[in-house]
């Protein structure tokens, strides 16, 4: 009996019918040929040849699947992915082909939204990429999926398939505030396949609602995320490859740049450091510079294609000194931005010791390209040579130390003329019209470098070892810090460093501030006097005494004790020199402070005697306090500083207005 495939048709005799091919006419001859056998052309194909249309053909629409039965899921992904690639025109980028994918997987599924998560290799996490549409891109590389919390992403590693969320409140594995955030209500995650590995997730959901994608559509969007891990795997590749083959440039690049470096320092090596130091900055293409202990460059050099010299500030050296203090010789560091210490750029610093307990630093900037690892070597190898250089011959680094050493030492012990000050101050880099103080240390450990008090100080300083081994630090105070302020933060960082050194029993005296070179004589009396009253008073053994650091201005009145009847005209000038000026308003202050002495510091007895109101002596109290800083009517202490000025300017000669009768 035959098979419905195998039957043949009977005709009205109940005999066999041959079947014939389709397309065939009873002849036996296909459909569309002459008895010749050519082909004739047909009625639609000659009218369309011809330029006219097939009025018998029905219309064709605009989307094309309407005219064909509905395509499965693969050819789906197949035809998106072929628009996807057609769309980034041959882009080898990622993002030129992820962000048109995840519009696509998106169409796919049915939903607005669509997020994609690449493999992170050294981690095995997904950071966030891109988002579809682009809003979801700066929340979403903020994000990192695949943590020991994120279930929802284990279980899709788990199953390599798709995991669907139809309600994410009622689903422990969605319970992340990123979900909340985004608003998220239900979730597909697809992972993105190739041989087996998970490269990237697809999260795919629908802002503000619910929707589960029908089984067709998330076979569409698996089939779609395989074929984009496959294009993935192969771009990944070309880039790691691409990479490979531009760090081994950038290799080669770096050792025939070193190879040049060697070659140059080599050319100098017998040169001055000055010589050595312009040749690193040619060869590194940054500007380069040698600090002393003190944090003052001794030497420095930029590139000759520099437009502008970069050059460290005081501030910016200090901090560089303070941070290396410890680090090995000739050991290069790579130090960040300090914006707080003055240190704008990041710099590669090299610490040297050209001599036994002589450091110094060879510090390279960054400027226009960033530092790598060949300016390291590049420093390293410098510092060797500028080591040696120093040691054949006297440098400018140790006649720089040398010379500010010198003049520390010139103006707190002798009586320098004025020209000769000018001319030491200006090779030594100092400002004449700085304010400074004085600090003395005594007991600092004999081991220990007398400069190193100084690289310890918060601002610029300089410290020399006097006759009797005490050791003077002399400190610049930024403008916008007062001598009282600037004072007690030189005594705090000093008696940090003693703790430091565990220097038990020093003092440390630190003077009233003062801007007249020719003046620091006198505070480093000042300051000598004040550290040699604190250690009499202690009466403890050296060993068991505890560190002690006083101000000058902590003494209050008391600070006309530690002044010679030589010096009491400057003390009095130093405590009232706002109100000395010859200017009649302010000269009245000066008659008014005088009257209120005498009045048995009465407001209202003063007012009677000056024939002006009370509420005028409190306004030019109040203008007292904004010029001197004394508080005549709050501060009994004030008042007794300003009583003792005046007797102190009156036994240096100076007149006064005098109370008013």
């Amino acid at each position: 009996m035959a098979t419905p495939d195998t039957a043949v048709p009977r005709g009205a005799g109940g005999n066999a019918v041959p079947s014939m091919p389709s397309g065939t006419l009873e002849g036996g001859r296909p459909r569309g040929t002459g008895r010749n056998g050519t082909r004739r052309p047909s009625a639609t194909t000659s009218q369309a040849g011809a330029g006219r249309p097939d009025r018998s053909a029905p219309a064709l629409r605009e989307d094309a699947d309407d005219q064909h039965p509905p395509v499965g899921p693969d050819v789906r992904a197949a035809r998106a992915f072929g628009e996807v690639l057609a769309a980034a025109a041959g882009a080898t980028e990622l993002d030129a082909v992820l962000r048109p994918a995840a519009a696509a997987m998106a169409r796919l599924a049915g939903v607005g939204r669509c997020s994609l998560f690449l493999v992170d290799r050294r981690t095995g996490r997904f950071r966030g990429r891109l988002g579809h549409p682009r809003t979801l891109d700066r929340p979403l590389r903020r994000l990192t999926m695949g943590g020991p919390s994120d279930t929802l992403t284990a279980d899709v590693l788990r199953t390599r398939g798709p995991v669907m969320v139809p309600d994410v409140t009622r689903d422990p594995r969605t319970a992340r505030s990123a979900v909340r955030d985004l608003r998220v209500r239900s979730i597909l995650a697809v992972p993105m396949l190739h041989d087996g590995r998970v490269l990237g997730l697809a999260f795919l959901d629908d802002e503000d609602r619910r929707r589960t994608p029908t089984p067709a559509q998330q076979e569409a969007v698996v089939a779609f995320a395989t074929l984009v891990g496959g294009w993935m795997d192969r771009t990944l590749r070309i880039l790691q490859l691409a990479a490979c083959r531009d760090e081994l440039a950038r290799e080669r690049a770096s050792l025939a740049r070193l190879a040049v470096a060697e070659d140059r320092i080599c050319e100098v090596r017998d040169g001055t450091v000055d010589e050595i130091l312009s040749v690193i900055a040619d060869v590194a293409g940054r500007p380069a510079e040698i600090l002393g202990v003190a944090g003052a460059a001794v030497a420095r050099a930029a590139p000759p294609d520099a437009g502008s010299v970069v050059a460290l500030g005081r501030e910016a050296a200090r901090h560089i000194a303070r941070t290396v203090r410890n680090d090995a010789v000739g050991r290069a560091r790579l130090l960040e931005p300090d914006l707080a210490s003055g240190l704008t750029h990041r710099c590669v610093v090299v610490p040297l010791e050209p001599r036994p307990g002589e450091r110094c630093q060879l510090v390279l900037l960054e400027t226009t390209t960033q530092l790598g690892h060949v300016d390291h070597l590049i420093a390293a190898r410098a510092g060797t040579a500028i080591e040696a250089a120093d040691r054949r011959a006297p440098s400018a680094m140790a006649s720089r130390t040398d010379a500010e050493t010198l003049l520390v030492a010139t103006l707190l012990g002798t009586r320098p003329t004025p020209d000769d000050v000018a001319a030491m101050a200006a090779r030594a880099g100092f400002r004449a019209d700085a304010t400074r103080v004085v600090a003395v240390i005594t007991g600092l450990p004999a081991d220990a470098d007398p400069q190193l008090p100084a690289a310890s100080a918060p601002w610029p300083a300089s410290s020399a070892e006097l006759e009797d081994g005490t050791v003077a630090v002399l400190v610049d105070l930024p403008p916008d810090v007062n001598g009282p302020a600037g004072a007690t933060a030189v005594r705090d960082e000093l008696a940090r460093t003693l703790e430091e050194l565990g220097a038990a029993g020093a003092t440390v005296g630190v003077s009233t501030a003062c801007s007249d070179l020719h003046a620091l004589r006198r505070s480093l009396a000042q300051a000598r006097s004040l550290a040699a009253s604190v250690a009499a008073l202690q009466d403890v053994d050296d060993d068991r005494r505890p560190i002690t650091a006083v101000t000058t201005y902590e003494l209050g009145p008391a600070r006309l004790l530690l002044t010679d009847a030589a010096d009491a005209r400057a003390l009095g000038e130093d405590l009232l020199g706002p109100l000395l000026e010859d200017d009649p308003s302010i000269r009245d202050l000066l008659a008014t402070l005088e009257t209120f002495f005498v009045s048995g510091s009465s407001i209202r007895v003063t007012a009677r005697t000056c024939g002006v109101h009370e509420n005028t002596v409190r306004h030019r109290f109040g203008r007292v306090r904004t010029l001197t800083g004394l508080d005549i009517i709050g501060a009994p202490e004030d008042q007794l500083m300003a009583r003792s000025a005046l007797g102190a300017l009156r036994l240096g000669g100076v007149r006064l207005p005098g109370a008013i009768a």
